[in-house]
């Protein structure tokens, strides 16, 4: 029996485990397998019968590409060798310090009050506290470390480029911390052969105060906006005012200020929910700025129970959102698309980042099984507020 699976459209497809061999059904190439399968010859007149619409001549192009897949692309899945990677303490360290991106998260503290906020009233957060800041003692431990092992034999890249990125709560309310932070960096920099890239998630409140230092520093800026201003309604102030016109009036003036810049180092976020729509986004961001924002979804976990039916007034299915659009240009933000090129990545057998994957992939005995997470501290570390290391969401280690 050929390994055949079915998708949610009913699409049909091949997929074998030893030749990553990955082939769309035909429905009548379907109907030819299964007959052969029940041990039955082909006809063509019950073919006819079953696909109507088809011609004769179609029908036998598909009872011939049946004979060449069974000859050359239908394979026995044979058993491949397994195994689960153990990690060591050399590979977390190995991990660590050719990981590209440190994240400090500054303060907890925040100048609005979303009605969406993953630590607002709709989610259960035991161990969030609003009010906790980052002390730079605390910060500078961490960075010490990662240079004394940056500058150890398990530094395996040369002119490492380094992303260190800060957010909150609202990452400018704790703007002497960020300050001394790159001051140290860059003092230490000038030893090493680290290139650092600085980076910062903001609700644009205060950057009109902060621009200079900003783009003194060359800062990734990505700024928090749901669009126009019935669109970014949920966006409010602490006072439950609109924050639309301040955050407007300040990006404004920062692009007026520095115009390349802003063209070069700003991108957008936005949330998507009840009060706007992908297309209202999209053409709000391209009016505006011309700039295509990336869209996210409501955060669905940890929801309060006692809230869950504000959340549902609130929350919008990002897929189906995108195929109401039927925009192919917002594509490439659908989630199911996203999930389709990691199924192509990691199951096709033919897709590499690199040269050193496709290598490393012909090299290797046994298949290390996904575990659904990535390797510790590969993509990026976080170190939150409460003294604790982040892998994306989940607690690693506590820091003492």
């Amino acid at each position: 029996m050929e390994p055949l699976f079915f998708t949610n459209y009913n699409n049909i497809y091949y997929y074998n485990n030893n030749s990553k061999v990955l082939v769309y059904i035909h429905p009548i190439l379907y109907s030819i397998i299964r007959t052969k399968n029940s041990g039955n010859p082909i006809d063509i007149k019950t073919l006819a019968k079953e696909f109507p619409l088809v011609s004769i001549e179609n029908i036998e192009y598909y009872q011939r590409k049946y004979v060449y897949m069974k000859k050359y692309i239908f394979q026995e899945n044979e058993p491949i060798e397994t195994e689960f990677k153990r990690y060591t303490p050399n590979d977390i360290i190995q991990n660590l310090v050719n990981s590209s991106q440190l994240v400090f998260e500054v303060t907890t503290k925040c100048n609005m009050k979303c009605a969406y906020c993953a630590y607002g009233e709709c989610y259960d957060n035991l161990e969030y506290s609003p009010n906790n800041t980052l002390t730079f003692a605390k910060a500078k431990n961490i960075i010490d470390y990662l240079f004394n092992i940056w500058n150890s034999k398990n530094y395996v890249s040369f002119n490492k480029r380094q992303n260190i990125g800060f957010y909150g709560g609202e990452a400018l309310l704790n703007i002497k911390l960020i300050e001394d932070i790159i001051y140290y960096v860059d003092s230490k920099a000038a030893k090493s052969n680290i290139i650092f890239k600085y980076s910062m998630t903001t609700n644009a409140i205060l950057l009109d105060k902060y621009m200079d230092f900003l783009v003194k520093h060359d800062f990734n800026l990505l700024i928090s906006l749901d669009g126009n201003e019935f669109n970014n309604g949920y966006r409010v102030l602490k006072n439950n005012l609109s924050s639309y016109n301040i955050v407007l009036n300040n990006i404004n003036k920062l692009r007026k200020k520095y115009p390349e810049y802003f063209e070069r180092n700003v991108s957008f976020n936005s949330v998507l929910h009840n009060k706007n729509s992908v297309n209202e986004i999209y053409s709000f961001f391209k009016q505006q700025f011309n700039k295509k924002p990336s869209i996210g979804e409501l955060t669905s976990s940890e929801i309060d129970k006692s809230k869950m039916d504000k959340f549902n007034r609130m929350y919008k299915n990002m897929s189906k959102e995108i195929n109401i659009s039927n925009n192919e240009v917002y594509f490439e933000n659908s989630p199911i698309i996203r999930n389709i090129f990691s199924f192509l990545y990691y199951y096709s057998g033919v897709i590499y980042k690199d040269y050193y994957f496709f290598l490393l992939k012909h090299l290797q005995k046994k298949i290390l099984m996904q575990t659904g997470t990535c390797p510790p501290f590969t993509k990026k570390y976080i170190y939150h507020v409460m003294e604790k290391f982040f892998l994306v969401k989940k607690y690693l280690i506590n820091m003492h």
